[in-house]
């Protein structure tokens, strides 16, 4: 019984992070966004403040509807779910909302803000028991919101953060955007795929013959990686990246 209870609790606070990561990057009020979606903003501030454990299905498909979004794409852990080696929806539902043409609007923290299209996919899925995520196969978890820096970038993507090697630069549950068409310099974040598919998010520190280095956060330290092994070096743009 403890045991469940202490796995409860873990629950709730990932779907909390969640939220919390979600209002911070698209720059949600929540008193505007609970009116919108036709809910009341004490639910959403009680679940935030832990007053509460739960959201009901139909709140947080009010809250997605009102943000133009999936409800993955707000709580990423709850509708990801390991099934065999790959996540999956639950229920292998189809969570995914498609590609939004139309210029999104999102109530900042001082003021409406009008941004772009909501089109730029998010790949990536994760692996029980790998230290990266995998991009291999290009699975569309959802799509982001296309910055002005990759309006006409045909082969653009996104993707989660979602291990804690890059705190405090990226945390997990954000969103970098990533631009494959660009060169990459020492300094630059960068998404690097090695030969088995597997990717990871890290700091560009140089390249040799023999290696390509770079640079983690949480540790802090460096990685080296056999060049032969990296299949690709793609620069991060742009995206929630936090300066130590």
């Amino acid at each position: 019984m403890g045991d469940m209870a202490v796995i409860e609790d873990k629950t709730a606070l990932q779907r909390r992070r969640d939220l919390e990561a979600f209002i911070e990057v698209r720059g949600l009020k929540v008193t505007p966004w609970a009116k919108r979606a036709g809910v009341a903003e004490g639910t959403v501030r009680n679940f935030l403040a832990g007053r509460s454990a739960t959201l009901t299905q139909a709140t947080v498909e009010a809250l997605a509807a009102a943000a133009d979004v999936s409800p993955a794409e707000i709580f990423p852990s709850a509708y990801h779910n390991y099934s065999g080696n790959k996540l999956r929806p639950p229920n292998e539902q189809n969570i995914v909302a498609p590609p939004n043409k139309t210029p999104l609007t999102f109530i900042g923290r001082d003021h409406s803000t009008s941004t772009g299209t909501r089109d730029l996919p998010i790949l990536g899925y994760v692996k029980a028991g790998e230290l990266g995520f995998f991009l291999d196969n290009g699975d569309v978890r959802g799509y982001a919101v296309r910055p002005s820096s990759l309006v006409g970038v045909k082969d653009a993507y996104a993707v989660y953060v979602h291990d804690t090697s890059m705190i405090p630069a990226f945390k997990p549950g954000r969103i970098v955007h990533v631009d494959p068409t660009r060169p990459v310099n020492p300094g630059d974040d960068v998404v690097f795929e090695l030969d088995d598919g597997q990717a990871f998010i890290k700091e560009l520190v140089r390249r040799t013959e023999k290696f390509v280095i770079c640079r983690q956060w949480n540790p802090t330290q460096e990685v080296r990686y056999e060049a032969n092994r990296v299949k690709s070096l793609h620069l991060i743009v742009s995206g929630d990246r936090i300066t130590a």
